[in-house]
C-alpha cells in the first residue's frame, strides 16, 4: 500500500479539519440544572418543545441535572416539570442553548400550597430583580344550624369562609444565575403580603348542609380563585415600578 505524505500546507490544513470537527462535537452538548427560587437542585423531567409540541427531552438526576450531547435549533425550547407537582410549580420556557437554568417555583405560603403565580422582572439602578407574585386562600367550612322565617323548624346549613392573599417574594438575579432573596432595595423594604383589589374576606351561607352543598362550594372556590388570578394579572399587568414592587 502507498503511503501518504503531506507537505507542511497540507499537514496544517487537515490539523485545522481535525481542530473544528472537534470543536463541533464540544459544542453539540447541553448542560440543564433545574433550580428553585434557593439555588437548590429539584429533580424533575425536562420537556423539549420544538415550536409545535412538547417532546420529552430527559430526567434530571438527584441534584436536577442533565448532561446530554445535543445540539440546538432555532425556535426550540426547554421546560421543567418537578417530581414533587405539590410542592412546586412547573418552570417557564427557556431557549435552546448550551447552558440552561429552570425555575420552578414553590407552592409554599403561610396559608398553604400557593394556587396561582405570576412572575415579572425589574430594574432598579442597573440591577435587575424578579418579583414572585403568589396566591392562596384559606377555606374554613362549617355547619351552622337556622331556621326558616315562616314555620321556625330547624335546619342545617352550610358556611363557607374564605381569606384569600398574594404573597410577594423579590429576589435579586446575579450574574453567574444565581438568585438571592432580598428584604430591601435600598431604603425600600419588600412587602411580604399584597392587597387584592376588589377581593376581601368573604363568607357564604348556603340554604343545604354541607353536603349537598358540596358543588356550590366547590363552584364559589373556582370564582375566588379565578378572581386572584384576574388580580393577579392587574398587580402585574402595567409597567413594573419600584413603588409598585417594594414599599
Amino acid at each position: 500500500m502507498p503511503r501518504i505524505y503531506f507537505t507542511a500546507p497540507y499537514l496544517g490544513l487537515f490539523a485545522a479539519m481535525c481542530m473544528n470537527t472537534i470543536a463541533t462535537a464540544q459544542e453539540a452538548k447541553v448542560e440543564l440544572v433545574v433550580w428553585n427560587q434557593k439555588n437548590q437542585g429539584v429533580p424533575g423531567v425536562v420537556w423539549l418543545n420544538d415550536g409545535i409540541k412538547d417532546l420529552l427531552f430527559d430526567k434530571t438526576d438527584g441534584a436536577g441535572r442533565i448532561e446530554k450531547n445535543f445540539k440546538c435549533a432555532v425556535g426550540q425550547t426547554f421546560r421543567a416539570d418537578p417530581e414533587d407537582r405539590v410542592a412546586y410549580f412547573s418552570s417557564t420556557p427557556e431557549v435552546c442553548k448550551d447552558h440552561v437554568t429552570l425555575r420552578v417555583y414553590s407552592r409554599e405560603t403561610e396559608k398553604g400550597p400557593a394556587g396561582a403565580i405570576k412572575t415579572k422582572i425589574f430594574q432598579i439602578d442597573d440591577q435587575w430583580y424578579i418579583e414572585i407574585l403568589k396566591t392562596a386562600y384559606t377555606k374554613k367550612v362549617d355547619e351552622i344550624a337556622a331556621s326558616t322565617a315562616t314555620t321556625g323548624a330547624s335546619s342545617t346549613r352550610c358556611s363557607l369562609s374564605i381569606d384569600p392573599t398574594v404573597y410577594s417574594e423579590v429576589y435579586k438575579i446575579e450574574t453567574n444565575d444565581t438568585w438571592q432573596k432580598v428584604e430591601q432595595i435600598g431604603n425600600m423594604k419588600v412587602q411580604p403580603t399584597i392587597p387584592i383589589p376588589d377581593i376581601a374576606p368573604t363568607k357564604f351561607i348556603f340554604k343545604n348542609d354541607c353536603t349537598t352543598a358540596s358543588s356550590n362550594i366547590t363552584e364559589v372556590q373556582r370564582q375566588t380563585q379565578f378572581a386572584i388570578d384576574l388580580a393577579l394579572g392587574h398587580l402585574l399587568g402595567t409597567p413594573l415600578t419600584a413603588d409598585e414592587a417594594v414599599q
